[in-house]
C-alpha cells in the first residue's frame, strides 16, 4: 500500500492510482502570508498555531476496510 501527502496531479496518474492527503494549499498560503505580515507589523506578539483540514483521498494503492 502506498500513501501520498501531497495530492498532486501525478497521483491519479498511476497505476494503480495513488491514494493521498489533500491540504488546502491555496488556504495555507494565504493564512500563512497574513501571519507573517502580522508578526513583522507587531513582532513582540507571541507566536500563533492554527490547524487546517485535510481529506483522505482513497484511490486504488489502498484497501478498502
Amino acid at each position: 500500500m502506498v500513501v501520498g501527502f501531497d495530492n498532486i496531479e501525478f497521483s491519479t496518474m498511476t497505476c494503480p492510482s495513488i491514494t493521498t492527503v489533500n491540504q488546502p494549499r491555496l488556504q495555507l498560503g494565504y493564512t500563512a502570508c497574513e501571519m507573517l505580515l502580522e508578526m513583522m507589523e507587531n513582532p513582540l506578539s507571541s507566536p500563533k498555531s492554527l490547524i487546517l483540514d485535510a481529506e483522505l483521498v482513497i484511490r486504488e494503492s489502498t484497501a478498502k476496510i
